[in-house]
């Protein structure tokens, strides 16, 4: 699954089951995205959910 999200001056959280495999690639601008939603676990070769966008002003946080 894909999402692509565009975060300008706020937050957005995104909760996700905890054993599924989150890529992020964002880009921040005195911003930041996190992934809070897991424990360290073995990556698999495709991942569950991918997140693109951008980050203006603001915070991207993955929960679970």
């Amino acid at each position: 699954a894909y999402i692509q999200t565009t975060t300008m001056f706020g937050s957005v959280e995104i909760f996700v089951p905890s054993h599924w495999d989150v890529h992020i690639n964002t880009i921040a601008f005195f911003g930041e995205s996190s992934d809070n939603h897991r424990e360290i676990t073995p990556q698999k070769d495709t991942p569950d959910l991918i997140i693109t966008g951008t980050v203006f002003f603001g915070g991207l946080d993955i929960k679970p």
